[in-house]
Order: structure tokens, then C-alpha cells, then sequence
């Protein structure tokens, strides 16, 4: 018998010594005896399946009978039903186990498949929750991204708390329209919905004088990705009575 220790972090700055450690803490609360271990990591999202992992391919190719697999939790090893189902079934082709360090009650693997159902929902639910988060926040006009959307700047004066790290912070984050910008965005919406290219769309722009935010000519990769984060932009009509204010004087 020996145990399979898998340990799994998404990015840098998470640590699998940490994981390590507590693993092989939890097995020595559990077997007093001098034990065989073998370590398998991965540094990797989640959403790639455990099946194609190279330190989970690795770990399931030498699974044998009366081995255990151990790992902190069971979204370290999966998060999704059908994946977990395929780590049952390979466990019992080989008369196998598995033990999670924070989830100690789960003692078989009808409670395995049971909470990995419920974990797919809370995915589900989370992203949800995210997704109504971002629609609230763009139907407020504030920035809902890491990226500033083409046609917008920044107030500069209203502040909206946003969360840096562990702390809750004010910071610009109210969205304002930039005419020029609206006006090419305006233009890139309607060649979009007379059913030109995003290739035929940067051309077309390009041969009228419009350049990007960096003032360099725009390329198709760059209009889809403006095309794809689709957001409120103003009318043509309204594009030309703000013109028209601002031409006015005061």
C-alpha cells in the first residue's frame, strides 16, 4: 500500500509545500506505521480535467490496489461531476481510495459523488452571482474590468469602493463617455450590422483616418475584441447633439 499525495495550485503565488505539509500531517494522525508516499504536483486551473494533467495522468497510471489518494480538498482534485465520476470508477478498477484532508467526512465514494454535485452547483451559483454582479455594475456605469472599455475614460472625481487584496478601497471607477472614441465605436457597430468583416471593419476605419488609443491603425483582432465587450454606447443622433453642444458658446 502506499499513498498517493496529489497537490495542485493555479498559479504562483499559491505554495504546495503548504499542501504537502498538511497531507502528510493528516496521514500520520491516521497511520502510526513508517509508510510509503509518492508526491504528484500540478501547477494549473482547474478547468483543465484531472485526465490530462501530467501529474494527474501520471498519479492514476501507477494507481494499485490498497493505494490511497490523498489531498487537501476535493476541488484541488476536481470540481466537476462527470470528472469526479471518472475518478470513482478508476479507483474501483483498481481497489483503491481516497482521503481529503479538510473534508474528513467524506468516507466513501457515494459521499464523494453526492459533494461533488454539490460543488458543481456552487460553481454554478458563483458564476452567477458574478455574472449579475458585472451586469449591475455596467447598468451603473461603473468599470466592471481590468480593462477600460473602448469609448470610455474614467471620472475624475467619483469614487466607487473596490477591493484590492483584503481591503475595500476608493477609486475612479465611474465610467464616462469619450466622444472620438464613441464616434468610431458608433461606426464600428454599424458596418458590424450591415455584416462586414472585423477585417473589411479595421480596414474601413483605417482608410477614414480612425486610430486606435494608441493612435496606431486598427487591426481585426482588435475590433473583435471591442465587438465582443459589447457594451452601452451612444446613438448616432446623440454623438452629433453633443457635438453640436460643445460647438456651441457658452
Amino acid at each position: 500500500m502506499k499513498y498517493l499525495i496529489y497537490l495542485r495550485v493555479s498559479t504562483d503565488l499559491q505554495d504546495t509545500e503548504t499542501q504537502l505539509d498538511h497531507c502528510l500531517r493528516f496521514i500520520k494522525q491516521k497511520d502510526p506505521t513508517d509508510f510509503k508516499y509518492e508526491v504528484f504536483r500540478d501547477k494549473i486551473s482547474s478547468r483543465k480535467e484531472l485526465f490530462k494533467r501530467e501529474g494527474g495522468k501520471l498519479m492514476l497510471s501507477t494507481l494499485k490496489r490498497g493505494d490511497i489518494i490523498v489531498s487537501i480538498r476535493l476541488d484541488r482534485i476536481s470540481r466537476k461531476l462527470y470528472e469526479t465520476t471518472q475518478l470513482i470508477d478508476a479507483l474501483d478498477k483498481a481497489g483503491a481510495e481516497i482521503m481529503l484532508v479538510d473534508q474528513p467526512g467524506i468516507t466513501n465514494k457515494i459521499m464523494l459523488g453526492i459533494y461533488a454535485g454539490m460543488a458543481e452547483e456552487e460553481v454554478k451559483l458563483l458564476r452567477k452571482r458574478v455574472k449579475e454582479k458585472l451586469e449591475s455594475k455596467k447598468n451603473r456605469g461603473e468599470r466592471y474590468s481590468r480593462f477600460l472599455p473602448y469609448g470610455y475614460g474614467l471620472h475624475e472625481t467619483k469614487l466607487v469602493p473596490i477591493k484590492v487584496g483584503d481591503e475595500v478601497v476608493m477609486k475612479r471607477g465611474v465610467l464616462v463617455p469619450i466622444y472620438e472614441e464613441q464616434e468610431v465605436l458608433a461606426r464600428m457597430y454599424q458596418l458590424s450590422g450591415e455584416g462586414m468583416s472585423h477585417g473589411r471593419i479595421a480596414q474601413a476605419l483605417n482608410q477614414s483616418g480612425y486610430r486606435n488609443r494608441e493612435g496606431k491603425p486598427f487591426q481585426k483582432m482588435s475590433i473583435y475584441r471591442i465587438l465582443v465587450r459589447k457594451g452601452q454606447t451612444m446613438s448616432l443622433s446623440q454623438l452629433q447633439e453633443e457635438k453640436a453642444s460643445r460647438s456651441c458658446p457658452v
